[in-house]
């Protein structure tokens, strides 16, 4: 029904939006210059088309939060939703120092923002307390 990797806690979840994303939610590890292993970070695509969005989620928060969003925008368009480095479903790994500038190096390092042929692309973001640091990855 979901994938192994999530907490069994999400067999609770009772909104029809929020299995279905939690059902379509994905891994790949990621290898950075922050720690010696892979993280391996969580992430949902859905769509294509379009101007390529990159959604990410607030602080102590997870892909979940656009489980209504991510559909509406995936019918036009190619669409990301990943779980920032030590929040949501992805690693939080022991000796890196949580940071917007550890998380913005995760999501470069991860390539979410490049594709061949795309240039333009479309970044939302919420509730980023430290956002001027993220955002400026776009």
């Amino acid at each position: 029904m979901f994938p192994n990797f999530l907490p069994t806690a999400v067999g609770q979840l009772t909104e029809p939006t929020s299995i279905a994303l939690a059902r379509s939610i994905q891994t790949t590890a990621i290898a950075t210059p922050l720690t010696n292993q892979p993280v391996t970070t969580t992430f949902v695509k859905q769509g294509c088309g379009r101007t390529p969005i990159l959604l990410i989620h607030g602080f102590d928060s997870s892909v979940l939060e656009f489980r209504r969003l991510l559909p509406l925008l995936s019918g036009d368009n190619e669409t990301w939703a990943v779980d920032l480095l030590g929040f949501g479903f992805t690693d939080r790994l022991s000796g890196i120092a949580y940071s917007p500038t550890a998380i913005k190096t995760h999501l470069n390092t991860a390539r979410l923002r490049k594709r061949k042929g795309k240039t333009k692309k479309t970044l939302f973001a919420y509730d980023l307390r430290e956002q001027d640091e993220i955002i400026q990855l776009t």
